[in-house]
């Protein structure tokens, strides 16, 4: 192995895990490119099941296809492409999921999303879906993942395959504004450690392209909680130890956040509370990383197309959204995470995305590789595990085919996983 490109093991630190595996158990409509190949798809492959397309052409997302969703009773598809999330289904299936519509759109899929996936439990079980993902990630170099969206349930389960696997999953309870939500998990919180959550998932506004919240303006307000509310949340998680997980997509989120850290946290503290998805941040903002030592991440696979959004419609914000280096330099930190399967489940093209902004001279290559290792590996609080190759950790590392510190722009897409070590052992090759 003396000419071979050694890394450490990639750490995702913002990821729907267990969707993501879900996603793999499932027939991928991926490359179909008309409603006569879909049909001879999914005739060649069965009658029944659910089948999956991400990235597909637009013409196959309308309510053209279905008129023939009767031929199959048990289908039904969902498909992202350019304009968006569409879900179309068999009459069969709209009825086991008590919804009258049979395509819907990317609102209406969220709110189904779950029943989607308890029907898919049927035909692949919890453990061959974490099979899939562990499988999926070694190709891919990944030796851990958050789970951020988990049900109750799930998170139960995963916790009693913890220490099984050659994958480690840190799991945060996804939490939504209603009592009903907030009692239960407060309720669960009493208990703790027996649940075992690393920590709580909290959405406090819209995304950037959603229309609803970012860049009206410097104090636009479409916020999910109170001040209060989250005070509330963040003084018994605190109080029990369990980490916080903001997703700050817009303008007023991160000076929530920074209200509540100065009632709860103080100055001084290594509660690693984490500011995720922050497309959009005022200088203030970046101050408050600082202050309250609050730990910023981005999905810079999406930053791309919000970034066209935002030249386009809002030019005068363009050096506040996605501020990948200023964001850095608050705290030395920085993570980037895929949010698959929103987007691709690629460290590599993580970094790549991430490198483009940060810039091309090593020192940013480092800080670019270091937010797919050891930032994240500190987030998910694994630093003395996993994220560096460092005396004293586990071996989880990469042989990839290339250097990303050194490599040309252009050539970073060629660079490919070609072995992936877990504490000392080869567990893939390519």
């Amino acid at each position: 192995m003396k000419k071979a490109v050694l890394v450490p093991a990639f750490v995702d630190a913002h990821a729907f895990a267990l969707r993501y595996a879900w996603l793999q158990g499932q027939n991928n409509l991926q490359d179909v490119n008309s409603i006569d190949e879909l049909l001879r798809f999914v005739t060649e492959e069965g009658k029944t099941g659910l089948f999956i397309g991400v990235n597909v052409k637009d013409d196959l997302m309308g309510d053209k296809l279905i008129s023939y969703l009767d031929y199959f009773p048990n289908l039904l598809y969902v498909l992202k492409g350019r304009s968006g999330l569409r879900m179309a289904m068999s009459p069969r299936m709209a009825d086991s999921l008590n919804i009258s519509n049979r395509v819907l759109n990317s609102q209406e899929v969220f709110d189904v999303w779950e029943q989607v996936v308890d029907l898919s439990h049927k035909s692949t079980s919890y453990q061959d879906q974490l099979q899939l993902l562990q499988d999926s990630c070694l190709k891919l170099g990944i030796c851990a993942i958050s789970e951020m969206a988990s049900e109750v349930k799930r998170a139960e389960f995963l916790r009693t395959l913890e220490g099984k696997e050659d994958l480690k999953i840190k799991i945060y309870q996804s939490l939504y504004d209603n009592e009903g939500n907030r009692a239960y998990l407060f309720e669960r919180l009493d208990s703790f450690p027996n649940f075992q959550l690393g920590g709580l998932d909290l959405y406090l506004d819209e995304p950037l392209l959603s229309g609803r919240s970012s860049l009206r303006g410097e104090d636009s307000i479409s916020l999910n909680y109170s001040t209060e509310q989250l005070i509330e949340i963040g003084t018994l998680a605190n109080t029990v130890g369990a980490q916080l997980i903001f997703h700050c997509f817009g303008d007023s989120a991160v000076g929530q956040v920074a209200q509540v850290a100065a009632e709860i946290l103080g100055e001084v503290n290594d509660k690693r509370w984490r500011v995720e998805q922050s497309q959009f941040m005022l200088e203030r903002d970046i101050q408050a990383l600082k202050k309250y030592t609050l730990l910023p991440g981005f999905c810079p696979q999406q930053a791309p197309l919000d970034l066209a959004y935002v030249e386009s419609e809002y030019p005068q914000y363009r050096d506040k959204a996605y501020p990948f280096k200023k964001a850095f330099e608050a705290n030395r930190f920085v993570t980037a995470g895929s949010a698959a399967p929103l987007d691709e489940l690629n460290p590599i093209r993580t970094f790549r995305i991430m490198a483009e902004f940060l810039g091309a001279d090593p020192a940013a290559r480092e800080i670019a590789l270091k937010a797919i290792s050891l930032y994240p590996a500190m987030a998910m609080f694994m630093e003395n595990e996993i994220g560096s190759l460092d005396v004293g950790k586990e071996a989880n590392f990469v042989e990839l085919n290339g250097n990303l510190i050194k490599a040309p722009s252009e050539i970073l897409n060629d660079i490919k996983v070609q072995r992936t070590y877990i504490r000392g052992k080869m567990e893939y090759h390519y």
